[in-house]
C-alpha cells in the first residue's frame, strides 16, 4: 500500500509512527480495510478518500482529451466531478471536452460552473466566450473574452479568442487587431492566424485569408477548425471537390466536429449526392442534437430530396431551439422559411 499527497510524518511523532506502522502493515494483509476503517472518523485538510479518486479521474480525463477521445474525456471529467464537485478544474476541463464535440450549450453550462467557483481560473472566460460564440451569441462572447484580456492580459489566447468573436460579429478591423496582438505576444499562435483569416473571409478577401489559415495550418497541421475554415473558403470559391478534402480532413483529426459534417453535406447536396449529404448531417443533428444549425442543414438536405413532412418537422424541432436559446435572428429565417413551405411556395 502506497500512500501519497500526506503530509511527512513527525519524526518526534512515535505515537503516531507506530499507528502508520501498524495501518500499513495490517492494511496490506488486508486489503486496506484496516486504512480505511481508521480514518472513517478523521477530519483532514485534504481527505485522501476525497483527492485521490478526484485527481485520478481529471488526470484521465486530461490524457484522453489530449489524445483527442473526448467522449472518453468527457466520461473521466465528470467521473472527477462526482468525486469533489467543488473543485473548479474539473468543470473546466468538462466544458472543454463538451466544446470539442460541439456540445456548446452544455459546454457553457460547465464552463460557467468553474467560474463560479473560481472566477480567476486561466482560461475558464475565454473558453467560454467560444462556446458562446459558436451559438452565435457574439456580443455576449466579446464580454467575455474582454473579460479574459482585463485578468491575463499577456495571454496570446485571450485575444485570439476575442479576435474570433468580433470577426463573427462584423468587427473586422478590431478582430485583426486582437489577432495581431496575439502573434506579437506568441509568434508560432496558429489559432491568432486563424481568427485574422475568418476576418478577412467574412469581409470576402479570399486570398488573404486563405493565406493566414495556410499560416496556421505551418504552425499547427492538426487544427481541425483551421481545415474546416479553409473548407468554407473553398466553397466560396466553387472549388468544390477541394472544399469536401478540408472537410473530410477536418473530420479526420477531430471526429466529433458537427460543423465540418454539416458543411460537407451542404457541399454533397450542392453536387446532388444526397445519400452521403444527408448522412453527414445526421451525424451533425446525433453529434450536436441540441444546435438548431444542424436541424436547419439536415432540413434543406430533405428538401432537395422533396420531403416535405419531414422538413416542416425537423425545422420545427430548429425553431424549438432557437428560441429557447434566443437565437432571435436565427428564429426569424426559421419562421419565414416553415411560412413559405406552408403556403407551398417552395419547390425542392
Amino acid at each position: 500500500m502506497v500512500f501519497t499527497r500526506c503530509k511527512p510524518l513527525s519524526p518526534k511523532d512515535r505515537t503516531t509512527l507506530l499507528i502508520w506502522l501498524l495501518v500499513i502493515v495490517l492494511g496490506t494483509w488486508t486489503g486496506g480495510r484496516i486504512y480505511r476503517q481508521y480514518f472513517a472518523g478523521v477530519s483532514l485538510s485534504h481527505s485522501i478518500r476525497e483527492i485521490l479518486p478526484y485527481s485520478k479521474h481529471l488526470n484521465a480525463g486530461q490524457e484522453y482529451f489530449t489524445q483527442q477521445e473526448y467522449d472518453r474525456a468527457e466520461l473521466a471529467f465528470r467521473d472527477a466531478i462526482e468525486a469533489n464537485p467543488n473543485r473548479a478544474q474539473g468543470h473546466f476541463w468538462l466544458g472543454q471536452a463538451l466544446s470539442e464535440q460541439g456540445q456548446f450549450l452544455k459546454a457553457e453550462d460547465a464552463l460557467k460552473q468553474a467560474i463560479a467557483l473560481d472566477a480567476q481560473l486561466e482560461g475558464a472566460h475565454s473558453t467560454l466566450s467560444s462556446a458562446i460564440a459558436e451559438q452565435g451569441r457574439y456580443e455576449e462572447a466579446i464580454q467575455r473574452a474582454r473579460i479574459a484580456v482585463e485578468q491575463f492580459p499577456n495571454d496570446a489566447d485571450t485575444y485570439t479568442v476575442l479576435g474570433f468573436a468580433l470577426a463573427q460579429q462584423g468587427q473586422y478591423e478590431e478582430a485583426i487587431a486582437a489577432a495581431q496582438k496575439a502573434l506579437d505576444l506568441d509568434p508560432n499562435q496558429a489559432s491568432a492566424h486563424n481568427s485574422w483569416g475568418i476576418a478577412l473571409l467574412n469581409q470576402g478577401e479570399l486570398d488573404a485569408a486563405k493565406d493566414r489559415f495556410e499560416r496556421a495550418l505551418e504552425l499547427a497541421p492538426d487544427m481541425a477548425g483551421v481545415h474546416y475554415n479553409l473548407g468554407l473558403l473553398l466553397h466560396q470559391q466553387e472549388n468544390y471537390e477541394a472544399a469536401i478534402a478540408e472537410f473530410e480532413e477536418a473530420i479526420a483529426i477531430n471526429s466529433f466536429f458537427p460543423k465540418a459534417y454539416t458543411q460537407l453535406g451542404w457541399v454533397l447536396a450542392q453536387l446532388e449526392r444526397y445519400d452521403a449529404a444527408m448522412i453527414n448531417r445526421e451525424e451533425a443533428q446525433h453529434l450536436a442534437p441540441d444546435n438548431a444549425f444542424m436541424h436547419w442543414g439536415k432540413a434543406f438536405t430533405l428538401l432537395q430530396q422533396g420531403k416535405r413532412e419531414a422538413v416542416v418537422d425537423t425545422l420545427e424541432t430548429a425553431r424549438e431551439l432557437a428560441k429557447a436559446q434566443n437565437q432571435t435572428d436565427f428564429l426569424a429565417e426559421i419562421e419565414h422559411l416553415l411560412a413559405e413551405l406552408a403556403g407551398s411556395n417552395l419547390s425542392p
